[in-house]
């Protein structure tokens, strides 16, 4: 499993209430492909 840096939104996407995005990769030992995942970050005070 790896993950790449969280990357600003970019204007073309149709989710506007994510700052940032980033793709995580799973890489099953088994599976004849590797699986992508987008992940949505929030950007907010606490």
């Amino acid at each position: 499993t790896t993950s790449f840096a969280p990357e600003p939104v970019q204007p073309y996407r149709k989710v506007k209430r994510y700052s940032y995005v980033m793709t995580g990769q799973v890489i099953p030992p088994n599976a004849p492909e590797n699986i992508l995942i987008e992940y949505g970050v929030v950007e907010g005070n606490e």
